[in-house]
């Protein structure tokens, strides 16, 4: 009976990394820091609330390029 909640327990470690590892992953390449924990504690939710974030790298591009237009206009 022991070993069937070491088991569990481990299986549900291995689960939690894998999400973990795919949420830190997809959050970094939308310009967040970390995102682990969300995908290794809540799993598939977690990887919907990533994945649902706005991408703020793209968001500082338009920003920068939309002011570098206006600057040279001024001129």
């Amino acid at each position: 009976m022991e070993y069937y909640w070491l088991g569990l327990i481990g299986g549900y470690v291995v689960v939690g990394l894998v999400f973990g590892l795919i949420t830190q992953y997809l959050s970094e390449s939308k310009g967040y820091q970390g995102g682990f924990w969300w995908g290794f504690w809540l799993g598939l939710i977690g990887l919907l609330v990533v994945g649902f974030r706005p991408d703020i790298r793209q968001r500082n591009y338009e920003y920068h390029r939309n002011n570098d237009n206006n600057d040279e206009k001024r001129f």
